[in-house]
């Protein structure tokens, strides 16, 4: 039993110097990337060409869009192979082109919601990152 208690100070001690030390990086201008919270990190992402996005998805389908976003990519993956089946079955070739589209536009928007998601966090953080030592306007 007191093994288990000196393992659990130990853990306490441990857990409040990180936080400590965390601490004084931020307040020094020095804070790594682990020390960001969420909106932080995600004003440090690069934004991503829906351009670049478009074209990808044209030419591999559902794939290209894991450029953009893996979990609706995944998603599309798997929807698409109905889709596919059933607009092949009832419209032909247009059904494949069809389909095609919609992904196409969707990696469109896609895209396009996620660079205004970064650059809403980076004007939000903008001041803060700076004075932490980031800097945000080459991203």
């Amino acid at each position: 039993m007191s093994n288990r208690m000196t393992e659990l100070i130990l853990v306490d001690i441990n857990e409040k110097m990180e936080a400590k030390n965390r601490q004084e990086r931020r307040n020094a201008g020095r804070a790594l990337k682990r020390d960001l919270n969420k909106e932080e990190k995600k004003a440090l992402q690069q934004t991503r060409s829906p351009v670049l996005s478009v074209i990808l998805t044209a030419i591999f389908g559902s794939l290209g869009m894991l450029v953009t976003s893996i979990p609706i990519a995944i998603l599309f993956f798997f929807l698409n192979f109905f889709l596919y089946l059933f607009a092949v079955a009832y419209l032909d070739v247009y059904g494949f082109v069809l389909v095609r589209a919609v992904n196409v536009i969707i990696a469109y928007f896609l895209a396009k919601n996620r660079n205004k998601n970064i650059e809403n966090m980076r004007n939000k953080h903008r001041h803060n990152l700076k004075k932490l030592g980031w800097d945000i306007h080459n991203k």
